[in-house]
């Protein structure tokens, strides 16, 4: 869409808005997945902390231990390229997250 209006030699007043006008369906679909994807990896991390810590009785620091380990095969598979880019992503945040925690 830039790229003809940059052709043309016309430019959008207001882009962003000019997108969600002619691409909205996508751009939900896009923005459900990506929220769906992220909120269940948060579920799944806090539900794992907790059942180690709570269930199993082992110390909240092994399971983020185990965590970051976990995290640190998949960014490694993610470089080999075995791994979706979008999921780096994620993958990034809650290795920074369980950094801090630490």
């Amino acid at each position: 869409m830039f790229a003809r209006l940059k052709s043309r030699k016309g430019e959008a007043r207001t882009p962003v808005i000019e997108v969600f006008r002619r691409y909205l369906k996508p751009m939900l679909l896009a923005t459900g997945a990506r929220l769906a994807e992220n909120g269940l990896f948060y579920i799944f991390t806090t539900f794992s902390l907790t059942y180690v810590a709570t269930q199993l009785k082992l110390d909240r620091n092994m399971a983020l231990n185990g965590l970051l380990v976990q995290l640190k095969t998949v960014q490694s598979d993610v470089k080999s390229g075995s791994v979706p880019t979008s999921t780096v992503n994620s993958l990034n945040t809650a290795s920074t997250a369980a950094d801090n925690a630490c």
